[in-house]
């Protein structure tokens, strides 16, 4: 079974907010999905995801009233019928990233479009369990 985990850096209402774009985009799939989405948080964080919450937010993440911390967010994938899972990650990814330009045509998308930032650090792993 195919598992997705996106290790991320994110305050309380940051994690809120991208765990329930995840569980919409899980319901918008319907029937071509079966799985499950698990958050874990409260984790020590990732020292590269540190160093790019302070590129981001001008902040260590532990300041503020909010304080950052390191949380996994695992799909963990039983069927996926349209598509590969690479590209669900990607779909899953894209929740993860701020756009400040609309996307260009289809054929134009990889070159014209504004690459993005992240909302919050994250990496990504995908594996075969």
């Amino acid at each position: 079974m195919p598992k997705i985990t996106f290790r991320l850096l994110a305050n309380h209402e940051q994690l809120a907010t991208i765990e329930q774009d995840f569980r919409s985009m899980i319901a918008a799939l319907g029937e071509a999905f079966e799985g499950t989405l698990n958050c874990r948080s409260g984790l020590p964080a990732d020292p590269e995801l540190v160093t790019t919450w302070v590129e981001l937010f001008g902040e260590s993440p532990d300041e503020g009233s909010d304080p950052a911390t390191g949380t996994e967010l695992t799909v963990d994938v039983a069927r996926y019928d349209i598509g590969s899972i690479s590209g669900l990650a990607m779909h899953f990814a894209e929740l993860l990233t701020i756009r400040e330009k609309e996307p260009a045509e289809p054929i134009l998308r990889q070159v014209h479009d504004d690459p993005g930032s992240p909302r919050v650090p994250w990496h990504v792993t995908v594996a075969s369990v």
